[in-house]
C-alpha cells in the first residue's frame, strides 16, 4: 500500500512526516538544497528505505559528475541546479549524509546503511536502513 502526495515537498514533507509512517522516500528531485533537505528531513524520520534516482556515471550511464563532489557546500548551493556543468546532485547527497564512500563505488555497507546503485541508464540507487 502506499500513497502519493502531489505538491511542494518543502509544504507536504514535514507534515507527511509528522502524520504517517513513511517507510520509503523515492527522491528524484534535482537541485542540491532539495536533495539535501528531504533526505535530512528523512533520516530524522528514521524512514528506512531511501530511492535515488540520477546517480550513475558519467558519461557512460548517467548525469553524476563525480568531479563535482570536490565542490564547498557553499558552492553546491550556488550551482543547485546547474546540471549541464556539475550533474545532478543526489549521488552528492547520498555522500554527505548517508557514507562518502558512494561517490567511488556502487555498493557501500556501514553500520547503518546499504547502498547500492543499480546498473540503470541513468543510475538508480537505494539505501536501506541497517537493523540495529
Amino acid at each position: 500500500e502506499c500513497t502519493f502526495i502531489l505538491g511542494d515537498a518543502y509544504q507536504t514533507l514535514k507534515h507527511v512526516f509528522a502524520t504517517r509512517q513513511v517507510d520509503l522516500l523515492y527522491n528524484d528531485a534535482h537541485p542540491y538544497h532539495l536533495v539535501h533537505w528531504s533526505v535530512t528531513e528523512a533520516l530524522q524520520n528514521a524512514v528506512p528505505i531511501l530511492a535515488f534516482h540520477d546517480v550513475g556515471r558519467q558519461p557512460a550511464h548517467g548525469p553524476f559528475k563525480s568531479a563535482s563532489a570536490s565542490l564547498s557546500h557553499a558552492e553546491k548551493l550556488q550551482y543547485s541546479t546547474d546540471y549541464a556543468l556539475f550533474g545532478h546532485w543526489e549521488r552528492h547527497v547520498m555522500a554527505e549524509l548517508l557514507d562518502h564512500k558512494i561517490l567511488e563505488q556502487d555498493d557501500v555497507s556501514n553500520e547503518k546503511h546499504r547502498i547500492h546503485i543499480f546498473d540503470s541508464y541513468f543510475g538508480f540507487g537505494v539505501s536501506l536502513q541497517t537493523r540495529s
